[in-house]
């Protein structure tokens, strides 16, 4: 637009003429210079917006000017997106008037402020795709404007306005800055700001723009304002439509315009983290909307086609995003059948984690999928699937073979001790050498577990079987009721650890042990054998160890012999079992924190909401 372009002209028309063609309906809103109205044209046949100066300004050259400058300039900028303007003139009663398109829809303040209240219908209606397309078509628009030398300046969402069919209207082109051409006159050059709380409207003669959207240099004053004003002022926008927060705290003028010249962070992802806004808004935000008007988008094509670009990316993050609903979905109706089908549940249950890991592959912010993945992993079912009790009851056997090897060869090195009755003397000799025949037997039995590395129940029977006979053989040295319980007491925990027995063995071998101790003593008490013990006036106990004879230089290095093998056999075996155990419980722990930290933080906490099988 050229200077020559503003020239003035006569735009008054006859008030009959004026009466006979236009009739006023009702009001359809008002700003600082004039009211907005919904008028009839009746040459036409249609209802149009009319645009009238207020009756104060009415004799106000420099709002007039004003007036006349915005109906010329919005005529001229032919853009969808930019409102036409049909006709310019004064009404009857002298004010200046221009009508234009009559344009339906909802602001995009009114818009912002519905869904920060959470309106179910807005929030269905825009989201953040439908939003940021809005706004290229508004970035477009500028684009337009700027190319032919015409700069808002008081770009805001009051004066964005989005038809129901996809309509973006810029509005309000009052304060519109033309390059070329002379600026109209204003009552003073200078900031003014009344102590007032910002209520969006822009009144004639205050600071141009609006505090909170203007840029830093028209809070200045600084006359030298050029396009890059409004890149600023669209980046407010679209931080505050994403986040629902304004970028500058509403407050007091001065307050909202001293936080326009400091600067803040614009980065959506800072202000509302739980949105999980991509890194190409956060540096969109912060570039448009940098203090240095150098350090912005370099014009208006740059932010739209920025925009442009993260909505073409975004077409395959929201079709990845369907799909990882549908999985989610997948997983609820497993979750539902495994309610239905008690047979199947674990079958049905691995398919609804793996369906939730289809969703969070696709999209790793879906809270749904991850919620539920986390409540999957977390409830353990008390009986473990097939698949994973085969591969635990592997680990456990691969214990036993490395347990069942370290054991046969001291149960084989025991047999070094019987030399020791060779040399003291042999009292029973049938007793002795079933003795040694019992521990080859254990020694050959643990070496054959931990050769093949497999124990069955019948290998777990047998080793106990044979601990219990060890106590009747033992009988005919000690008595069944001293040493003969320690030992048969230290080989049965050893055995149950070693051996991982399940409840049913472990209490199984608990009996035989009580067993191997009971059988002799009953056996000795009801004279089917020789007596080991004998009761003398005073209350003296003897051993009568008639299986072995005993002396003093003997008996107590044997016993002391016997009774290291008994403590620190059964506890060396039994600490390393405990140090393993100790070990796998730290690294189930830390596999679960680990995957606790990729869950969402209500789960971390130990949320109690249902898995996805809640309809």
């Amino acid at each position: 637009m050229s200077q020559s372009s503003m020239v003035d002209i006569d735009v008054t028309v006859v008030g009959e003429q004026f009466e006979g063609r236009y009739h006023t309906k009702r009001l359809l809103g008002d700003g600082g210079m004039g009211e907005v109205k919904l008028i009839r044209d009746e040459r036409i046949g249609r209802d149009i917006a009319m645009k009238v100066v207020r009756d104060k300004y009415i004799h106000a050259t420099d709002i007039l000017e004003r007036f006349r400058r915005e109906a010329r300039v919005q005529g001229q900028l032919e853009h969808p997106a930019i409102v036409p303007v049909y006709d310019l003139g004064v009404t009857p009663e002298g004010a200046a008037y221009f009508t234009m398109k009559r344009i339906r829809g909802l602001t995009l303040e009114e818009i912002t402020v519905r869904l920060r209240k959470g309106d179910p219908e807005l929030k269905a209606t825009y989201s953040d795709r439908r939003i940021l397309t809005t706004l290229l078509r508004v970035a477009q628009a500028l684009a337009y404007a700027h190319q032919h030398g015409v700069v808002h300046r008081d770009i805001k969402p009051e004066n964005i306005i989005v038809g129901n069919y996809g309509e973006v209207y810029i509005i309000d082109w009052g304060l519109a800055k033309i390059f070329g051409a002379e600026e109209p006159s204003r009552p003073s050059d200078q900031l003014r700001v009344d102590d007032t709380t910002i209520q969006g409207q822009t009144e004639a003669g205050a600071v141009l723009g609006t505090p909170g959207y203007l840029a830093p240099e028209q809070a200045y004053a600084d006359g030298d304002v050029d396009h890059r004003a409004d890149i600023y002022a669209l980046g407010v926008i679209i931080f505050e439509t994403l986040t629902l927060t304004p970028l500058h705290k509403r407050g007091k003028a001065e307050d909202v315009l001293a936080s326009t010249v400091k600067g803040v962070d614009a980065r959506p992802s800072v202000r509302a983290p739980h949105r999980n806004f991509a890194p190409e808004l956060d540096r969109l935000c912060v570039a448009a909307t940098a203090l240095n008007r150098d350090h912005r988008y370099h014009d208006m094509l740059d932010v739209a086609e920025t925009i442009e670009r993260y909505l073409d990316g975004g077409r395959d993050t929201e079709a990845r995003r369907q799909m990882a609903e549908r999985h989610v979905e997948a997983a609820r109706q497993a979750a539902r059948d495994a309610r239905s089908n008690p047979q199947d549940v674990e079958m049905l249950r691995a398919r609804a984690l793996r369906e939730l890991n289809a969703a969070v592959s696709l999209d790793s912010t879906n809270d749904a999928a991850l919620r539920a993945m986390g409540l999957l992993l977390s409830d353990v079912p008390e009986k473990l699937p097939p698949e994973a009790a085969a591969e635990l009851e592997s680990e456990r056997a691969g214990q036993r073979a490395e347990f069942a090897k370290a054991l046969s060869l001291a149960f084989l090195t025991g047999i070094v001790l019987f030399g020791v009755n060779v040399y003291v003397g042999v009292g029973d000799t049938v007793s002795f050498l079933f003795s040694i025949v019992l521990f080859l037997g254990i020694g050959l039995l643990l070496w054959r577990i931990g050769a093949h590395g497999r124990a069955t129940k019948r290998h777990m029977f047998s080793l106990v079987a044979l601990t219990a006979a060890i106590g009747g053989s033992t009988t005919t040295g000690f008595g069944a009721l001293f040493i003969v319980p320690s030992i048969i007491c230290a080989l049965t925990l050893l055995f149950i650890v070693a051996m991982r027995m399940d409840r049913k063995m472990w209490m199984m071998s608990l009996g035989i042990g009580i067993l191997g101790v009971l059988v002799p003593a009953f056996l000795q008490d009801w004279g089917y054998i020789r007596a080991s013990y004998t009761f003398h006036e005073g209350g003296v106990m003897c051993i009568q160890p008639w299986g072995m004879p005993f002396d003093a230089s003997t008996t107590i290095p044997l016993l002391m012999g016997v009774a290291v093998l008994t403590i620190g056999v059964p506890a060396a075996i039994i600490g390393i079992a405990v140090e393993r155990f100790n070990a796998a419980e730290e690294k189930l722990f830390a596999h679960a924190w680990y995957m606790r930290q990729l869950m969402p933080t209500e789960v971390q906490r130990g949320q109690t909401e249902r898995p996805p099988a809640t309809d």
